[in-house]
């Protein structure tokens, strides 16, 4: 069964709980965020996450929120399809994957939609974790 976790690192203990999936030497985190910038985490920059992660970091601007600045206006995706093949192609070889965003919440976020679209692909073979 395919694994899903998502994680907003403007979450309490998000660190915390990112360095526990990470120990996960199969885990593949996914930075699903526009562009991996961050002004007041210096940790969750794209190029700090690369160091820290190698190759088991990657952004996939394709699955950004396009409307990530404006909460009133919906979630539109980059290229959806585009940003779900690419995660697929982990998640097809059984690797689990951990989807990186900003927010604290997942229930009003962009990764939600990705981890629901992600499991209408594999149907009855993926767990979503949201953290």
């Amino acid at each position: 069964m395919s694994k899903v976790f998502t994680l907003g690192y403007a979450a309490r203990k998000a660190d915390e709980q990112l360095d526990k999936l990470m120990v996960d030497p199969s885990m593949i985190l996914i930075d699903i965020r526009l562009s991996p910038k961050s002004r007041f985490h210096p940790r969750f920059r794209g190029p700090a996450l690369a160091q820290r992660f190698g190759n088991q970091y990657h952004h996939v601007r394709e699955l950004g929120n396009l409307n990530y600045q404006d909460h009133a206006l919906p979630i539109v995706l980059a290229d959806a399809p585009g940003g779900l093949s690419l995660v697929s192609f982990w998640m097809e070889r059984g690797y689990p994957v951990c989807l990186l965003c900003a927010c604290s919440n997942a229930a009003s976020c962009h990764r939600s939609v990705v981890a629901r679209l992600l499991q209408e692909k594999f149907v009855y073979d993926c767990e979503v974790v949201h953290f």
